[in-house]
C-alpha cells in the first residue's frame, strides 16, 4: 500500500477455500509492568494498547509478584475479564513469581481461570492487614503450590533469570526465548540440553506499557524490540489458547509476522513421537522479508542447512561486503548481555562507502562515513542478536580491510572476502563478526522443503528449525520430541 512518498507491506496472509482445523493467532504471553508492578501506565490502558495499536489477539499482564497487593490483584483479575471479547482478543489472567535466581528465578504464571489467591516469591510493601495466603519463595515450594493447579508457567531470562535447576515438566510447557531484554537461544538449548520439553514463545517485558510494540529508546534498561508468539489453535477463545499452548502448538519470533509450519511425520510442532523409523520433516516458511537460510536442530545440533537466498547482485565497478556483529556478553539481565560493538572499519588500498545499517533497533544506533573515503564508523550494542552494515568498497583482491571493535579486531584481504565469507568468533556467548558478499535482500520470501533425518540414532532427540531473514529478524519452531527406537 502507498500514499504520496510513504509505503507500507503487510505480513503475509493465507488464503483458504474453507476453514482450517486450526488458525494462527499472535500475541504476548509476557507483556511486562504497567503502574501494577514496576512498569507506567494503567493495566487497562496496556490492554488497549496490545489489542489496538499493536494488533495483539491474546495478551498477558506480568507483574512481579511481590509488588502486587491484594487490591492490586483483585483489580487485575477484574481488568482482564473486562477485556476478554472472545473471537476478537484474549487476555489471560498472570502474574510473574519473582525470586532471585539462586532460589529459582523468575517465571510467568499464566491462569486458565479466574484465582482469587496470589502466590507470590516475597512482598516488598508494608500490610495493615496481611494477606494470610503463604508466600512461596524458593523453586521447591513454587512447585509444590502450582503443580496441580491449572496454570501453565513461561520460563524465561529476565531480571532474574530462571534457574533451570528446578523444573515442573507438568506445568512449565513453555519456554521465551527472545524478549526486550534479548535474544536468549542459549536459555532454550540449555533446557533442552537438560531433556526439558518447552514450546518456544517470545515477548515483550517492558515497563512501558506497549506490549507487542516496544522498543529499546536508548537502551538503558532494554537492548532491544520485543519478540511476538504465534500459536495455532481451534478459534480465538481461552479454552482454545490454552490447549493450544498445552500442546506446545506455538513457535516464537523476534517481532515479525513470519508464517511457519513445522512436523515431523506429520505431527505439529510441540508433539511427542515415538517411531522406528527415520524422521520425515517438513516445514513452511511464509517471511516478512527475504529468507536468508533455514537451520534443521536434532537436539542443540545443526543436521541440515538450507541457504535459500542467493548472491545479491554486484556491481561492476566495486564489492558489496556485509560486515555483521552480534552474540551475548554474558548470560544474563539486560545489562549483563549487551555487547557495545562501537567501532570501525578501515580499508587500505581502496575506497569505502557506507550503503545503509542492518537491524539497528536503537535511537542511539548510527553509522557513518568519516569523508575520507577510507572508514565507516559505527555506534551500536548487541544482546544476542546480529546486527551490521552494508558496505561498497572499490579495490583490488590485495586492498586491506580493518575491523576494529572494542571485542576483537582483525584484518583481512578483500581477495579473501570475495572468495568465502570470514568468520571470526569473538568470545562471550556466542560473540562473532563475520563479513561476506551480502545476500540478495529481493530474493524470495516463501521457502518449502520435506527432508529426511538418514542419519537418525536411537534415543529421545527434539527437532526443531531456526528462520532468519536477511534483515537478520529470526524465527523458531516449537521442538517436535522424537523418541526413536
Amino acid at each position: 500500500a502507498s500514499s504520496g512518498n510513504l509505503a507500507a507491506t503487510s505480513n503475509a496472509l493465507t488464503v483458504h477455500n474453507s476453514k482450517p482445523e486450526r488458525s494462527l493467532f499472535w500475541g504476548d504471553l509476557h507483556s511486562g509492568q504497567t503502574e501494577i508492578g514496576c512498569g507506567s501506565g494503567t493495566l487497562a490502558e496496556s490492554y488497549a494498547f496490545g489489542r489496538d495499536c499493536a494488533g495483539l489477539q491474546f495478551l498477558t499482564h506480568q507483574a512481579n509478584d511481590h509488588y502486587v497487593t491484594p487490591d492490586d490483584w483483585a483489580h487485575t483479575r477484574e481488568v482482564t475479564d473486562e477485556f476478554y471479547e472472545p473471537g476478537a482478543y484474549v487476555p489471560f489472567l498472570g502474574c510473574e513469581w519473582s525470586p532471585f535466581t539462586k532460589d529459582g528465578g523468575d517465571r510467568n504464571v499464566i491462569y486458565n481461570y479466574d484465582e482469587p489467591r496470589i502466590r507470590r516469591s516475597d512482598r516488598f510493601f508494608r500490610e495493615d492487614d496481611p494477606d494470610p495466603t503463604p508466600d512461596v519463595p524458593t523453586a521447591p515450594e513454587f512447585h509444590d503450590a502450582f503443580r496441580d493447579l491449572d496454570v501453565l508457567v513461561n520460563i524465561h531470562v529476565g531480571g532474574r533469570m530462571t534457574n533451570l535447576d528446578w523444573y515442573e515438566q507438568k506445568i512449565e510447557k513453555l519456554c521465551e526465548t527472545h524478549s526486550t531484554h534479548g535474544t536468549v537461544e542459549w536459555f532454550f538449548m540449555d533446557a533442552l540440553s537438560r531433556g526439558y520439553k518447552v514450546g518456544l514463545t517470545a515477548g515483550t517485558d517492558g515497563v512501558m506499557g506497549r506490549p507487542g510494540a516496544c522498543h529499546p529508546g536508548r537502551r538503558l534498561i532494554r537492548n532491544l524490540r520485543n519478540g511476538l508468539t504465534a500459536v495455532y489453535a481451534e478459534e480465538l477463545t481461552r479454552e482454545a489458547l490454552w490447549e493450544a499452548f498445552q500442546a506446545r502448538r506455538c513457535y516464537a519470533t523476534t517481532g515479525e509476522r513470519i508464517r511457519l509450519c513445522f512436523s515431523v511425520n506429520d505431527v505439529m510442532m510441540g508433539s511427542e513421537l515415538e517411531m522406528t523409523e527415520s524422521p520425515q520433516i517438513r516445514f513452511l516458511v511464509e517471511g516478512t522479508k527475504a529468507i536468508e537460510r533455514v537451520e534443521l536442530f536434532r537436539g542443540v545440533d545443526i543436521i541440515q542447512s538450507w541457504t535459500v537466498a542467493d548472491p545479491a547482485p554486484q556491481p561492476a565497478d566495486s564489492t558489496l561486503l556485509r560486515v555483521l556483529w552480534g552474540g551475548t556478553e554474558r548470560k544474563g539481565t539486560a545489562r549483563l548481555q549487551r555487547v557495545d560493538w562501537t567501532g570501525r572499519f578501515s580499508v587500505e588500498g581502496g575506497i569505502v562507502e557506507l550503503v545503509e545499517p542492518i537491524n539497528f533497533q536503537s535511537y542511539d544506533d548510527s553509522a557513518q562515513a568519516d569523508g575520507t573515503g577510507s572508514r565507516i564508523t559505527w555506534q551500536n550494542k548487541s544482546a544476542g542478536n546480529a546486527a551490521g552494515v552494508l558496505l561498497r568498497v572499490i579495490g583490488d583482491d590485495s586492498t586491506k580491510l580493518s575491523f576494529e571493535s572494542g571485542p576483537t579486531s582483525f584484518d583481512v584481504s578483500l581477495g579473501q572476502i570475495r572468495s568465502e565469507t570470514h568468520h571470526v568468533n569473538a568470545g562471550g556467548v556466542g560473540r562473532f563478526v563475520e563479513i561476506g558478499l551480502p545476500p540478495d535482500t529481493k530474493g524470495t520470501t516463501d521457502f518449502e522443503m520435506e527432508t529426511t533425518d538418514e542419519e537418525a540414532v536411537d534415543g529421545e532427540f527434539p527437532y526443531w528449525i531456526r528462520v532468519t531473514q536477511v534483515d537478520q529478524s529470526l524465527a523458531w519452531s516449537s521442538p517436535v520430541y522424537v523418541t526413536r527406537k
